[in-house]
């Protein structure tokens, strides 16, 4: 079974879309949201039903605080820590060929008890495990995104993809980040455009090794 993490250069950088748009184009995917935060208790929030309609199945998330802050500064307010035990247990019981499993916020945000987003995508994929990159292409996504692929490949993963996501006319920038990215990015860079159909073709640019 091929596992993926799917993290972003910030918030809302287009992590849920992406991992939608990569859902709907492969049938057989299970895409799952385990911690979110600014989400209603009881409820699994828009980026797990979001991610999951695409796949085809029932929203998925472990860990959910009302607050819209860092999972670690959401946790504080609610006075309910996440179960790191419980969370890395959830995570060995989800099936999906592939599974997607999206992260929350960027790279380096704190889910506490000195954990990190790195620690989540461990969790999710393994050790060394395939990390995907969702970043919003527009003016300055080219230091956001070589930063995190810097990050992540320091930390040991590995860069499957780093994808621009296009939601729309932005800057001229638009137009030439992805071939820029291309000269110094040390994994695959591809675009998703944001509205178009289900294209199969997104995971082909994948370093599926």
């Amino acid at each position: 079974m091929s596992r993926f993490f799917v993290t972003g250069t910030d918030t809302d950088a287009g992590k849920t879309t992406l991992g939608a748009m990569l859902a709907a184009s492969r049938p057989g995917t299970r895409a799952v949201k385990p911690l979110a935060t600014g989400v209603p208790d009881g409820e699994p929030g828009d980026d797990a039903v979001r991610l999951a309609r695409a796949a085809g199945h029932e929203p998925a998330v472990f860990a959910t605080w009302p607050d819209p802050l860092s999972p670690e500064a959401a946790a504080r307010a609610a006075n309910r820590d996440l179960n790191w035990t419980g969370l890395v247990a959830w995570l060995a019981r989800q099936e999906g060929n592939p599974l997607l499993v999206e992260g929350v916020g960027g790279w380096r945000v704190p889910l506490g008890g000195g954990r990190w987003v790195r620690d989540l995508a461990e969790a999710a994929v393994g050790p060394g495990g395939n990390v995907i990159v969702a970043a919003p292409n527009r003016l300055g996504v080219i230091n956001h995104a070589l930063l995190t692929v810097e990050a992540l490949t320091r930390d040991g993963f590995r860069a499957a993809a780093l994808f621009l996501v296009d939601f729309g006319p932005a800057d001229p920038s638009q137009a030439i980040n992805a071939e820029d990215l291309r000269r110094w990015a040390p994994c695959p860079v591809a675009r998703a455009f944001v509205g178009t159909a289900p294209d199969p073709r997104l995971w082909d640019a994948l370093d599926m090794r």
